[in-house]
């Protein structure tokens, strides 16, 4: 009797295994199949995936790429590339800049224009349209933001950019604010939490949020003649942005892109092995090992809420593309 009894506590456990092991199998398979569903089908993209050569942008200026460098997200890094690849692959570079040209060769299909010397909305129209008559194929590269440039019967260019986790971002932009501005070595600089406790946590007084070189995605994604709005901001980035990458994922987003545009980007993979990378003066956030207290980073959260959802649906699209291209 103890032996059947034995024996059916065994089968029944067994049984039990199994059955459980099944169910945690379909759910997985099942989970993951929602979220190639969801990723394929988010309700930010229409229609089948737009891209793959720069031939089949329809409607777009394709001997133009205008690469909008949000700031403190890799772009001098990204423009020491493309500084390179405009040699390799014949194509004019254009450096709007609020200064004047920084680090690089300058060739004779090069043009750097200063955008300190125009002030008005008018005449950052009268810029665009000087750059437009250069010598094509081009790119563009200048600290703008989102731009139509359809209101001046031009075709809207192909555009790119480049993003960075948001609290990331701000971090950078502190330090590097206290260095150019305010001429400090890391010795005499003030930490981001001494100045948030000091400003009862205030990320706007302590310059983490809208200021020039920390504009919000929100902002920068939207029309400049309209005030910010998220869901505008996400339809801008998937209907007039052919790609965007991220810095945490800066090599996949670069070979990403030479898929999507082999004019431009042809032979990335051997400039980044072969560039000596320009930097900008942003090195004292990981000299100063940052970290931050958890009043400081839940202000940045509240406060960079918006960006973050901007953030991770770039970062979506951009490993669907990954898939698609095989790109590792």
């Amino acid at each position: 009797m103890n032996t059947r009894r034995c024996i059916q506590h065994v089968t029944c456990f067994l049984l039990f295994t199994a059955v459980t092991i099944f169910i945690s199998k379909y759910t997985m398979n099942h989970t993951k199949a929602n979220f190639d569903a969801r990723i394929s089908s988010t309700r930010y993209r229409r229609g089948r995936l737009r891209g793959y050569v720069y031939e089949r942008f329809p409607g777009k200026d394709n001997s133009i790429l205008y690469y909008t460098r949000h700031p403190k997200c890799g772009s001098t890094t990204v423009m020491s590339y493309i500084a390179t690849l405009a040699r390799q692959n014949d194509f004019s570079v254009i450096r709007i800049d609020n200064n004047k040209q920084i680090g690089g060769p300058a060739d004779k299909n090069s043009c750097y224009v200063k955008a300190n010397e125009c002030t008005s909305f008018k005449q950052y129209h009268q810029i665009e349209k000087k750059v437009h008559k250069v010598q094509r194929p081009a790119v563009i590269m200048r600290h703008y933001g989102y731009f139509d440039f359809r209101h001046m019967n031009l075709k809207q260019p192909l555009m790119i950019d480049i993003l960075r986790d948001p609290v990331e971002r701000a971090i950078s932009y502190y330090y590097y604010r206290q260095q150019v501005f305010r001429h400090e070595d890391i010795t005499s600089m003030v930490s981001i939490d001494t100045c948030m406790k000091a400003t009862s946590y205030n990320v706007y007084d302590c310059h983490l949020v809208s200021s020039v070189a920390s504009t919000p995605y929100v902002t920068w994604f939207s029309p400049p003649q309209l005030l910010p709005d998220l869901n505008r901001a996400l339809n801008i980035i998937d209907k007039e942005y052919e790609f965007i990458g991220v810095l945490e994922q800066l090599d996949k987003s670069l070979r990403i892109l030479e898929h999507l545009m082999p004019r431009y980007f042809h032979g990335i993979e051997e400039v980044m092995k072969n560039t000596t990378i320009w930097r900008n003066l942003g090195g004292l956030k990981k000299q100063a090992n940052v970290t931050l207290c958890r009043e400081t980073l839940r202000a940045l959260n509240l406060a960079l809420a918006g960006d973050y959802e901007i953030y991770h649906f770039v970062v979506q699209k951009m490993f669907y593309y990954a898939k698609l291209f095989n790109v590792k």
